[in-house]
């Protein structure tokens, strides 16, 4: 059986020719999560899926490392379903969600990694504030509460701030 960096692996090398710089990292389970987010996104075309795919294969990307791990119990603590750590460039998620509750989680913290790596210099609420726009939601919700979200037309501004956190290096 493959392993779940491999199969991550596989998924985006469909996509680019740079598979040997991914630099998603993690344990089997947060990389089998990662895989299983980006090939459910794949076949979907609502914006949030079509989303989650395009901001795993930017952080894929990035030559810097970003390491994903499981954090059981973590919105029981911190009242929140992920967390993103810049000095060790490490997310964490609470594994107690169910799957499809988590990849707005993952994407959310994904957002934070290339807030930073991007150089975007956001306070943690301007960071929030394009996180909302982008996912329709700055903190967790459901999967079923996100469900046909479609973000409203970003100001010039905001518009400005998404590209720059969504570019690839």
């Amino acid at each position: 059986m493959a392993s779940a960096s491999s199969v991550l692996q596989s998924l985006l090398s469909q996509l680019s020719p740079k598979d040997a710089e991914a630099k998603i990292v993690g344990s089997k389970e947060a990389m089998e999560l990662v895989a299983k987010m980006y090939s459910d996104s794949k076949n979907k075309d609502d914006f949030l899926a079509q989303q989650y795919q395009n901001i795993i294969n930017i952080a894929h990307r990035r030559p810097e490392e970003v390491s994903i791990q499981s954090a059981p119990g973590l919105s029981d603590v911190y009242e929140a379903a992920g967390e993103f750590d810049p000095q060790q460039d490490r997310i964490l998620y609470d594994s107690n969600l169910s799957q499809e509750n988590t990849y707005n989680s993952i994407a959310h913290e994904l957002l934070h990694f290339l807030s930073k790596v991007n150089k975007t210099e956001m306070s943690p609420q301007q960071e929030h504030d394009i996180i909302k726009h982008i996912l329709g939601t700055s903190t967790y919700k459901t999967a079923h509460e996100l469900d046909g979200y479609a973000p409203p037309i970003p100001t010039l501004e905001q518009d400005s701030i998404i590209k720059s956190l969504l570019k690839e290096k």
